[in-house]
């Protein structure tokens, strides 16, 4: 039995010292997930502006792996920093060693440096797309924190930092392709077996015992990292918005005349294309001031006030940012005004009001076509109308295109009113 050990433990000096079992997963993993970045990151840019869904959620898992590999990274720095690596090949030159020791740095800090600009890219962002890890809605990973920075300057930004995520993942791709390739070189030319110490085996021994409770520390920071992120993605989610300017339904009509709307009874929304799917918006706080009469077209009326505050979107991706500054702007346009006075009949019995909607600030045209029936003093009325959400200023930073968010909104509502 003894000399068995001993053969044992000479056949593992001969063929040398390896890293440690931590090291070695951290290694594989983190060189399989920027192997999955380099894959799906040149398909997603081989799509280029495609508004499918497909493509849209595989920016949010690149989103998570970039983050995962940040988490890692730590968590494999403090290892590293804890336990050495295997000394090198007595047989390499000085300048093999000297360019070992600059593509391990190199890789370290090109690590640390494209999932932080892509963080930050995203966070600066003026579209405001929340970022949910592992593409769970549960799980908001927290925006990083950009001041009072204007729209303008926002965008700014984002092409800076998105050019340089480009560039730094270029430099990532090519350090791996010179690090594989001085890989390849050390075990079929050199013949010095050097991949062995990234590879789990019997044959290699670790350099020195592992320090196992830095093993703990070690990725209790990657989990913390991860945990915080979410933490500060649901206060962000949290945060309290804009407050409801007040409940406009409740509001008694300024007009004497005017029909009295039952808000129970009636709905006001819209629609609106995102990555393909239409998404819809509802509005919780709104009066009108209408005076209308299919006998008197000349005497009708109305003014729809909407709080914008109250506006709700389906789609968690919108909802987060439809009140910012690059949405309907609540802080400095609380109130959406719809206006018209000028009424027609169509062939058909339906009817068109020509009137005007002010929103952020500015004004546009908005027929809106509808349906008046009223039977014993109560009126049913449907209708829609298309806008061009351009026209007012939404998107106009974050979304100008329609890669993602398409132009038309298609505005709908359905009310019931009686007669005061």
């Amino acid at each position: 039995m003894a000399s068995t050990i001993s053969a044992g433990a000479s056949e593992r000096s001969e063929a040398g010292q390896r890293y440690s079992a931590v090291a070695i997963i951290l290694h594989w993993v983190i060189a399989a997930a920027i192997l999955f970045q380099m894959v799906g990151g040149k398909w997603m840019v081989s799509r280029g502006d495609s508004a499918d869904q497909t493509v849209f959620a595989v920016f949010q898992i690149h989103k998570t792996v970039g983050l995962t590999i940040l988490a890692l990274t730590l968590a494999r720095i403090i290892w590293r920093l804890t336990n050495p690596a295997p000394a090198l090949p007595a047989g390499m030159k000085g300048w093999e060693i000297a360019a070992a020791k600059f593509t391990h740095i190199g890789f370290y800090a090109l690590l640390l440096a494209v999932p932080l600009t892509g963080w930050a890219m995203a966070s600066v962002s003026p579209t405001g797309v929340p970022t949910l890890f592992l593409l769970l809605d549960a799980l908001p990973f927290a925006h990083l924190p950009y001041g009072d920075l204007s729209l303008e300057a926002r965008h700014d930004w984002e092409v800076v930092l998105k050019n340089a995520h480009n560039y730094l993942s270029i430099a990532t791709g090519v350090l791996v392709a010179l690090h594989i390739a001085a890989a390849l070189k050390h075990q079929f030319v050199a013949k010095d077996n050097l991949i062995a110490r990234m590879i789990l085996s019997a044959r290699t021994v670790p350099v020195v015992q592992p320090k196992t409770a830095m093993a703990v520390v070690a990725l209790g920071v990657a989990a913390l990292f991860v945990c915080a992120g979410i933490a500060g993605g649901l206060a962000q989610r949290a945060a309290p918005g804009v407050a409801s300017t007040a409940a406009l339904e409740t509001t008694t009509p300024a007009s004497a005349g005017a029909w009295v709307i039952d808000h129970e009874a009636s709905a006001l929304g819209f629609t609106i294309t995102f990555t393909g799917n239409a998404v819809e918006g509802t509005v919780g706080s709104w009066t009108g001031d209408v005076i209308f009469d299919p006998q008197a077209l000349d005497q009708a009326r109305a003014t729809i006030t909407v709080d914008a505050a109250s506006i709700g979107i389906s789609n968690s991706m919108l909802a987060p940012q439809s009140g910012g500054s690059d949405g309907f702007d609540v802080a400095n346009h609380p109130t959406i005004t719809y206006e018209a006075s000028d009424f027609a009949a169509q062939p058909d019995g339906s009817f068109i009001a020509n009137g005007t909607l002010t929103l952020r600030g500015a004004t546009a045209d908005a027929p809106l076509a509808f349906t008046f029936e009223e039977i014993d003093g109560v009126a049913s009325v449907s209708g829609s109308t298309q806008l061009n959400r351009l026209d007012f200023g939404i998107g106009a930073i974050g979304a100008a295109d329609e890669s993602w968010l398409q132009h038309a909104v298609t505005v709908t509502f359905d009310l019931t009113a009686s007669r005061p």
